[in-house]
């Protein structure tokens, strides 16, 4: 995995409890295990397929034009299993943004 497999493309809204950003993720890699502890957040598939990951939950696969709800405080991370670089939009609010790393999914 590279240092930086995930890598924001355009901060599209950040004002008012309300965050909505691309992102681009690298083949064969993955994002950190993380939660935001007052924001749900909705991904949307831009570009290729990604992988969302969720702690206690079934993992679902995003095609483009897809999208999943992530419920505030629930641990997740996005995965790329394609050859080629995925690209997705996240949504999220409202309130206070931040980003909790953690070990694993557990």
């Amino acid at each position: 995995m590279r240092d930086t497999p995930v890598r924001e493309v355009a901060n599209l809204v950040n004002a008012n409890g309300v965050r909505a950003a691309e992102f681009e993720i690298d083949p064969h890699s993955s994002g950190a295990w993380h939660h935001h502890s007052q924001v749900q957040e909705h991904c949307y598939c831009l570009k290729g397929r990604i992988t969302v990951e969720i702690a206690g939950r079934e993992t679902v696969e995003l095609a483009a034009g897809e999208r999943c709800e992530i419920p505030a405080g629930a641990s997740h991370r996005l995965r790329n299993a394609q050859n080629r670089v995925s690209g997705y939009l996240v949504i999220q609010g409202t309130g206070p943004y931040d980003f909790v790393e953690s070990n694993s999914g557990a």
